[in-house]
């Protein structure tokens, strides 16, 4: 189709090669003359067009619309001058032609200026030959990555890229995923400074290239961008700002770039796409037609951690969870332990084994280090800021972690025949793990309200009343067992003569970990060092917007179908639904989840993040823990 611009009293037309131009309608009193123009090389180009154009803005918006259908342009990103610039190295390159025709009417009472020579009558179209390109002996002779650093200029990147035989200093790429190249997109370029810009840092690539005519410098060349995708594993159609593309997020898919006196282009930007996994190869063409390569990069993210326990704790490391992590893209990196000495940790952070350490029965007499929402304050302060690791999850190390209820358990009613009396279970509020810590983790009274009444006499209870014990803590009720030990002015319970006991107790709850930001807490079981990985990787996970909320997740991805909310937001893949009450089936629950974000340990689960779940994780920014 045949591109007419029109600035009265003339016309341009604008056509590739194997396309016909179209015909102009001639009046009665009009006289035409039709001239096809030729430049010498891109400027010259770029100035026909900025001085016939000037500031016909129509004019210039439809050369730009040609650009955004022809060239996959951002159709309002790129700017006038832009427009010339690579719109003239296409018509120095023969890519396209400028047909100008200038019309004069008999009516204006003066004869029109002698129009250039026409051009010989043309064959029917489709005999028409394409002309022949004239030669360009110029050549493409350098393409390569750099990283631009304050007070040193343009640095030469190697690895993905080659050397270069005229700019001199040089930096190595060391980060590799097989023959890939990693870019990790979630850490500023200048995280460690102007001066230190990390080129496998930040969304977007620096390339540059260079032309050469007889082995020197060629200024005014025309330098094509281009690139070509390979998408990730589970990839969804990509939204603008998640997209990648020349200029910015979602750009133009080529960059035309024009040789400066020491034959360089200017630097260029490419910004990959957001989705981790992702690969790309980047292309320069050269006016000789010769295409350099250099990737190929692939998407990641990275972030750090550090270790934190108290006491004399056998610290596990997650390596597992390194590589759950590795298998979204995302390189989860150590940095440092901190041990605090138990005298330096707060009150309450040390337990009987036996009281706390889960599963019941695994512990004796020994003490355990325990975790929870009344120490970690102090806890979470030993973890160290370090600037050039702006994603840094604390992970602190325990034997156990129980964390208090915030409202009580209702009351509860029993009757006893001995004193002490034999071993009762409390139900609690029906929290799963519930159980009773002495003394309780805030220090507040394990008793909000106890009471004992016989037929005619009554009393209240303490928490010297309740007596929890080693013994007997074998099952799930270990948590939940107690005995009553009645006051010295009590009678003595027998069967003729029960006493009524009522209760209500301050309680807590047992969990593997949980996470506030960048600061998680993590069940440190030597014992089950596949549970401690698929813990960390949970914990972390919930850190990183993992299984989101329905409206919380990427623009480019639909509502989590799995995602459910059931102490927290977690994800149902693989799981079965189990009713324990047919006559209330909407208080279900899941059972054997096999995704690492399914909310209850499952030793048969694959400790990775499930086919379902990927998409979420490799586009979640990982700027932050939250």
């Amino acid at each position: 189709m045949a591109i007419v611009f029109e600035k009265w009293p003339r016309w341009i037309e604008l056509y590739g090669w194997e396309e016909s131009p179209s015909r102009l309608p001639v009046e009665a009193d009009q006289q035409q003359v039709v001239t096809d123009v030729r430049f010498l090389d891109a400027a010259e180009a770029a100035s026909y067009l900025r001085d016939f154009l000037g500031q016909e803005q129509e004019a210039v918006a439809r050369l730009r619309a040609l650009f955004a259908s022809e060239h996959a342009l951002s159709y309002g990103q790129v700017s006038d001058e832009e427009v010339f610039v690579q719109f003239g190295s296409l018509l120095a390159q023969n890519a396209y032609r400028i047909r100008q025709t200038s019309v004069y009417r008999a009516a204006w009472g003066k004869k029109p200026p002698a129009p250039p020579a026409p051009l010989p009558p043309s064959a029917p179209p489709k005999q028409i030959d394409p002309p022949k390109p004239v030669q360009n002996k110029a050549t493409l002779a350098e393409f390569i990555e750099v990283v631009n650093r304050a007070g040193q200029g343009s640095i030469v990147v190697t690895g993905a890229g080659p050397t270069s035989n005229s700019l001199t200093q040089h930096l190595v790429r060391q980060d590799k995923h097989g023959q890939f190249f990693k870019q990790f997109i979630n850490i500023n370029k200048d995280v460690e400074g102007l001066a230190n810009s990390r080129a496998e840092y930040g969304r977007y690539i620096e390339i540059k290239a260079k032309v050469t005519l007889d082995g020197k410098p060629k200024a005014g060349e025309a330098v094509i961008f281009s690139y070509i995708r390979h998408a990730g594993e589970f990839s969804p159609v990509l939204m603008s700002e998640e997209k990648e593309g020349f200029y910015h997020n979602g750009g133009p898919a080529t960059c035309s770039a024009i040789t400066g006196h020491d034959g360089w282009t200017n630097t260029e930007v490419f910004y990959l796409s957001a989705y981790a996994g992702d690969c790309f190869e980047l292309f320069a063409t050269g006016p000789d037609g010769n295409t350099l390569k250099i990737g190929t990069y692939q998407v990641w993210r990275k972030f750090w951690y550090q270790i934190t326990y108290a006491g004399q704790q056998l610290v596990l490391q997650p390596v597992e969870a390194e590589d759950a992590y590795a298998q979204v893209f995302a390189q989860m990196v150590f940095t440092q332990t901190v041990q605090i000495p138990q005298a330096s940790v707060p009150a309450r952070s040390f337990y009987p084994a036996w009281m706390a350490q889960f599963p019941p029965g695994s512990g004796g007499a020994e003490t355990v280090f325990l975790a929870g929402s009344h120490n970690t304050e102090e806890l979470f302060q030993q973890l160290i800021p370090e600037s050039d690791k702006p994603v840094k999850a604390h992970l602190v190390l325990c034997d156990a972690v129980w964390r208090e209820k915030n409202r009580p358990a209702p009351v509860e009613v029993f009757t006893i025949y001995s004193n002490p009396s034999k071993r009762l279970i409390v139900n609690l509020d029906g929290t799963e793990n519930a159980g009773l810590l002495k003394p309780t983790l805030s220090g507040a009274p394990l008793v909000i309200h106890g009471s004992w009444s016989s037929k005619n006499k009554k009393g209240v209870l303490t928490d010297e009343n309740i007596l929890l014990e080693q013994a007997g803590r074998s099952d799930e009720t270990s948590f939940r067992q107690l005995k009553i030990v009645l006051p010295f002015d009590a009678p003595q319970p027998s069967i003729n003569n029960p006493i009524t006991i009522r209760l209500q107790l301050r309680h807590a709850y047992c969990l593997g970990g949980y996470s506030e930001n960048e600061n998680i807490v993590i069940l440190n079981d030597v014992n089950n060092p596949k549970l401690f990985n698929d813990t960390v990787t949970h914990e972390l996970g919930h850190s990183f917007n993992q299984t989101p909320d329905a409206g919380f997740q990427s623009k480019s991805l639909p509502d989590h179908p799995n995602q459910y909310t059931m102490q927290g937001t977690h994800c149902s893949t693989g799981a079965s639904k189990y009713i324990p009450d047919p006559n209330y089936p909407e208080l279900f629950t899941y059972l054997d989840g096999q995704c690492v974000m399914f909310h209850a340990r499952n030793p048969a689960g694959s400790g990775k993040f499930c086919s379902v779940c990927e998409p979420y994780i490799r586009l979640e920014t990982m700027q932050r823990l939250f």
